[in-house]
């Protein structure tokens, strides 16, 4: 897993273990796979018993998966209006703005979650991957992901960092850093 990490981080784009999570029970299959994934979301996170906070949580996380980024990103700037002080959301916000091309957005979104949560690993695992793949910052990225592996050891975050970890010192090995990833489509 590392080796294709390490291509990652040299094509410039995430590989592997470097793609953004949303929480625990997501994890296991990432964004949008599998059946029941967001009866499980909404089970492990106390959330999905009202119509609020939810409702928008699943739209977004649709439009999300659907890859049409502008349209998540309304429905979760919405949605933390609704739930302000929910790191997951705002995290999730910080992740559309990524894959949107809003890489500065990204990172002060990030910002806001960890005032929320200050040792969200979800959120420096995925501040990492913004550091390294829109920022090509591998020396701030190796210090979320430790953060990461530190807080939180054993999780799937966890997991997904010290691999991040690892491709970065293979690439750094190699003398390669990562490229930019190419402006999406219509960006």
């Amino acid at each position: 897993m590392g080796d294709r990490l390490a291509a990652g981080l040299q094509a410039g784009r995430p590989a592997g273990a470097a793609a953004a999570v949303c929480c625990r029970s997501c994890t296991s299959g990432g964004w949008g796979s599998g059946r029941g994934w967001r009866e499980q979301h909404a089970a492990s996170t106390g959330r999905g018993k009202g119509p609020e906070p939810a409702d928008h949580h699943q739209e977004r996380s649709e439009e999300r998966d659907a890859q049409r980024y502008p349209d998540a990103i309304k429905w979760y700037e919405e949605g933390i209006k609704l739930d302000p002080k929910n790191p997951d959301a705002s995290t999730d916000l910080g992740v559309s703005y990524y894959y949107a091309g809003r890489t500065d957005d990204a990172l002060k979104q990030f910002e806001v979650s960890l005032k929320l949560n200050p040792k969200h690993a979800k959120t420096l695992f995925n501040k990492g991957i913004v550091l390294a793949f829109g920022k090509r910052d591998l020396e701030g990225a190796s210090a979320a992901w430790k953060q990461v592996v530190q807080l939180a050891p054993g999780t799937p975050e966890a997991q997904a960092a010290a691999q991040g970890l690892q491709g970065i010192a293979a690439a750094q090995g190699r003398g390669a850093a990562p490229t930019p990833a190419p402006a999406p489509p219509g960006g």
